[in-house]
């Protein structure tokens, strides 16, 4: 199972006890839980942490900005990487 984020639900991904990613990207890094049930005594469970390392990603808000003498402009630059990228 993959938690989906706060307050939604998980979303199954496999059965069985090995579960492979081919080709990762960084939408996949996350929250996995693998749980086994053999009917006796309750399913256990237990959190795999995946992070996916990637090189930064780098999005404009707008790609043009038109302002006037004296007026203030803002230039919003988003940042995607991990680990997190120092931005100059």
């Amino acid at each position: 199972w993959k938690n989906t984020g706060a307050g939604k639900s998980s979303a199954r991904i496999g059965d069985g006890p090995i579960l492979t990613l081919e080709k990762v990207e960084r939408q996949q890094a996350g929250i996995y839980q693998c749980t086994a049930d053999n009917g006796v005594g309750d399913p256990v469970s237990v959190d795999i942490r995946l992070d996916v390392l990637y090189p930064p990603d780098i999005q404009v808000e707008k790609s043009w900005i038109h302002s006037g003498e004296g007026f203030e402009a803002k230039l919003v630059c988003i940042v995607y990487a991990d680990p997190v990228a120092t931005v100059c």
